[in-house]
């Protein structure tokens, strides 16, 4: 038994696309972005800034005992 040649769907011509003419002038281009804003100078502290400003908080924690919560002794940490 032969079978009639199985019928092709004929292609459909492709579209033309028409490509624009050159402009006469070209567009500017868009102006760049602002450069960002320089970053501020970080803040400078001296040493002796730092060592006061520690020893005035260790000051201050030796005074105020009750400000630290104990350990609780009573229970032991489990090991794994």
């Amino acid at each position: 038994m032969v079978l009639p040649p199985a019928a092709t769907p004929t292609p459909e011509p492709e579209e033309t696309v028409l490509e624009a003419p050159a402009a006469a002038e070209p567009e500017p281009e868009p102006e760049p972005p602002a450069p960002p804003a320089p970053a501020p100078e970080p803040v400078r502290i001296s040493m002796e800034d730092v060592v006061s400003e520690l020893e005035r908080r260790y000051q201050g924690r030796q005074a105020d005992a009750s400000g630290e919560k104990p350990r609780p002794s009573g229970r032991r940490r489990r090991t794994r």
